[in-house]
């Protein structure tokens, strides 16, 4: 994905916009109900395999899903999954690529506004260097190689999880 921080043929200060941290839950709130966000996933490897996670909260609580979340305002989508990941699990990226964007639709939603969860998802491939230490918001921390990513299992994948696992396996 190609980024223009650019305005009237000047750059754009990106350390002006950086938001670094959570904005104020009753904004989320509004923003979650009310907007398409824009996310970050990415399929890591640890170990031999690709690192799935169950997260504890809705959206997708307790299925199998890659690390990631919200795009952070001012950061280069590299530098703002970098940061989520490392908050998340203690992992730091390297090789950081691109494998896809969708747009990823679900019916539950971590505030109960009952509106759901609309995202566009940038989604990567990373490897890792580091110890796994998963934050309280994950659980189950599965590594899945080639041998293990079975039919069985990859059937029972989100859709979108399985379309990137499919790349991602094909990488290791």
């Amino acid at each position: 994905m190609k980024h223009y921080a650019i305005e009237n043929d000047a750059p754009v200060d990106l350390e002006k916009m950086k938001q670094d941290g959570f904005m104020p839950e009753n904004e989320y709130r509004s923003a979650n109900a009310n907007l398409v966000l824009a996310c970050h996933d990415v399929f890591i490897k640890y170990a031999d395999g690709i690192l799935l996670v169950k997260r504890k909260t809705k959206p997708a609580i307790n299925v199998w899903w890659p690390l990631g979340g919200r795009i952070l305002k001012g950061f280069s989508n590299e530098e703002s999954l970098s940061k989520r990941v490392e908050s998340e699990c203690g992992l730091k990226l390297t090789n950081i690529q691109e494998i896809g964007c969708s747009r990823v639709i679900l019916g539950t939603d971590p505030f109960g506004h009952g509106k759901g969860v609309d995202a566009i998802a940038v989604v990567f491939y990373a490897e890792s260097i580091g110890n796994l230490n998963l934050d309280q918001f994950h659980f189950d921390p599965q590594i899945i190689t080639p041998a293990t990513y079975t039919e069985e299992f990859r059937e029972t994948l989100h859709p979108y999880v399985r379309d990137y696992m499919d790349i991602a396996i094909a990488k290791l």
